[in-house]
């Protein structure tokens, strides 16, 4: 009966400290052990890094949670092995890990553990025999300059993990005032944005989209605004990225598309023709399950024609999860929309995966257009981009063109469409209806 006892405490004691998965011990054990080693050395400097894996819920999402079980498994080794004796490594929950640096000599120290940790975990993972390619983001807080609580630190360090990787992943970053005060505005907008709809604070501007070969208007890039009494206005770059984290990018996807397909019924009402309208999409929206019956039920509520809708994604969104990206292409090519990839040329896996994409516009990004008439190579780029895409039965649209020259050039090497400066800027609705009723949708552009 003792042993009994015994061994039900011994249960007891490893599941309060110990995660079960991974075999390393859990948050409440670093609690405990932060206030022992403080109690001991009231002057001692000490660590924390927060860790979470880049990208993992594709691994969760795609392979399985068998698979992603595994990985946290080899992470907790790899941790292990790049750990001294002392460090203290956690498993948070889910992909994220804390280790807790009880003797510290410098920051210096620090910067260089944290390097290697990164560097380690960055190595390809061999799994049921298959290689896969993972990252980690790290931040560090130091006590007793960053907090000189345990729960303090750890929020630090997770802050300073974000920003991490707002620059770019698979690197580390200190905690500082600077990332506090970033981490206050995020929360500052993201209250601002859950707001920003009911009280009309949201716009659509809209950008004209030229054909190069009959010089008319046959398009309109719808593009999103924020006018904040306070904030002023707020840039997309800025807002979008939280409203992605939070997941308010569902609620203002789904006002885009009402707002736009609004829009679209006064333009034909108001006899300003056929007009194909273009929408961003986000990748957590355009796999949501409510994509399709929110543009389903906005165009029939408009007498839309499906044909005159075109969704747009990003081509790195559209390779982070290629086979869900194909199905729901399929599906909405079926209700006879069509697809434009943006900013095409800035991934790295363009040329190898384009085939197998079902989309009807490539969108060349800007960034090969700025420069095309003093760079040779960003023209020949371009132009073989663009016979590539007609050789997939492809429409191309250039974006970011500023200047005639710029246009010129466009037209002889063969592109379909233009969008840009060169023309119109982004109009809002009522200044876009008055340019498409006086344009001679017949004269020259530029």
């Amino acid at each position: 009966m003792f042993n009994d006892i015994l061994s039900a405490q011994e249960n007891l004691t490893y599941l309060a400290h110990f995660d079960l998965l991974t075999n390393v011990y859990n948050r409440n054990y670093i609690m405990e052990k932060f206030t022992q080693f403080t109690e001991e050395a009231e002057d001692r400097k000490m660590a924390v890094f927060f860790i979470d894996l880049d990208r993992f819920k594709i691994i969760n999402d795609t392979l399985g949670h068998h698979t992603g079980d595994r990985v946290l498994k080899e992470v907790a080794q790899r941790l292990k092995k790049e750990c001294d004796k002392e460090d203290i490594i956690a498993r948070q929950g889910g992909d994220e890990f804390i280790i807790f640096i009880p003797f510290l000599a410098s920051e210096e120290e620090a910067a260089l553990k944290a390097s290697k940790i990164v560097k380690a975990l960055s190595k390809s993972y061999n799994l049921f025999g298959e290689t896969y390619h993972i990252t980690a983001s790290l931040g560090i807080s130091l006590y007793p300059d960053d907090g000189e609580e345990i729960h303090n630190l750890v929020k630090n360090a997770d802050m300073a993990m974000y920003a991490a990787k707002e620059k770019g992943k698979n690197n580390y970053q200190f905690y500082n005032l600077n990332i506090r005060q970033l981490a206050v505005s995020k929360v500052k907008i993201e209250n601002e944005l859950r707001r920003a709809i009911a009280r009309n604070q949201l716009e659509l501007y809209y950008q004209p989209q030229i054909d190069l070969k009959s010089s008319r208007i046959t398009g309109v890039e719808a593009l999103l605004r924020w006018f904040h009494p306070e904030l002023g206005v707020v840039s997309p770059s800025e807002f979008i990225p939280i409203a992605e984290e939070s997941g308010l990018i569902i609620e203002i996807g789904e006002w885009v598309i009402e707002k736009a397909c609004r829009d679209a019924k006064l333009w034909k009402r108001a006899g300003a023709g056929k007009l194909n309208i273009s929408v961003n999409v986000s990748m957590k929206q355009f796999l949501h399950e409510n994509l399709i019956r929110t543009i389903t039920n906005h165009l029939k509520l408009n007498k839309l024609n499906p044909s005159n809708l075109k969704l747009e994604i990003t081509e790195s969104a559209a390779m982070s999860q290629p086979e869900k990206t194909i199905s729901r292409l399929l599906l909405l090519k079926g209700m006879n929309i069509d697809l434009a990839l943006d900013d095409f040329g800035t991934g790295f896996s363009s040329l190898h995966h384009l085939k197998n994409l079902p989309v009807d516009i490539l969108k060349i990004d800007r960034s090969f257009i700025k420069d095309l008439e003093t760079n040779a190579n960003d023209t020949a780029i371009v132009k073989a981009l663009i016979q590539m895409a007609h050789s997939l039965g492809m429409e191309v649209v250039a974006e970011g063109v500023e200047t005639p020259g710029q246009q010129k050039i466009l037209e002889m090497i063969g592109c379909d469409t233009l969008q840009g400066y060169v023309f119109s800027k982004p109009l809002p609705n009522k200044e876009l209806l008055t340019l498409l009723l006086q344009y001679d949708r017949h004269s020259t552009v530029g």
